[in-house]
Formats: C-alpha cells, structure tokens, sequence
C-alpha cells in the first residue's frame, strides 16, 4: 500500500517549503525567528479579493512559516511575504522595499515604517 504514494517531493506543502527556504535563512539570518509577517498578493495590493487559489496557497504557507505568524492582507509588520506566483504587481506601496527574491514566486518586502 505504501509503495502507490506518491513521494514526498510531489506534494503542495513540500513546494512551499523548499520557495520558504532561502527567505526563511534570510529572516533568521537578521534574528526574525518569531513574530508576525505580513501576507500580500498582487490582487490584495490591487485591493482586490483573493482567488480560490490565492486562499489556498495562503493556507498551505500559513503552516510552511511557523513560527511565524503569517497575516493576510497586511503591510503593517516588520517584514511582509508577497506571494506573487500568479504574477507580480505593477508597483509597490512606497512603503515595500523588496529584499530577497529567490526566483520562485515569493519575495521577501521590508516595511520601512518600521523600526
């Protein structure tokens, strides 16, 4: 029965975690282990609602980046997760400055209001 699984690396949550990787290292790197993290997409910055997939996605990578507290739809932390798989805005909010972009959909955003 084991051997008709599928294997690990064909499964949602692993795809996140391994797009997590390198901005999880940097978040660690800076001493950001614990805390909340901002969530946006390129229709949230638009002020739109999220697509079904969009919800989904937010759901996996609510559990991919414990213990970090993943905050949908908010700019007003430290440090924001823009999930732009399913393309990338046109701009950002003055606010955003991006610090990492490992290639895969997600970026990393600094917010520079605060400290």
């Amino acid at each position: 029965m084991v051997l008709k699984l599928p294997s690990r690396g064909v499964h949602h949550i692993v795809g996140w975690e391994k797009a997590w990787e390198p901005i999880h290292l940097w978040l660690k790197g800076v001493g950001y282990d614990v805390g909340d993290i901002g969530y946006v997409t390129a229709r949230s910055l638009r002020g739109e609602p999220p697509s079904e997939i969009e919800n989904v996605n937010r759901a996996e990578l609510y559990y991919v980046v414990i213990p970090l507290n993943l905050v949908q739809n908010r700019s007003d932390t430290p440090y924001v997760l823009g999930d732009f798989t399913a393309g990338r805005p046109t701009e950002l909010p003055p606010n955003l400055v991006e610090i990492s972009e490992p290639g895969n959909g997600l970026v990393l955003l600094r917010n520079t209001l605060i400290r």
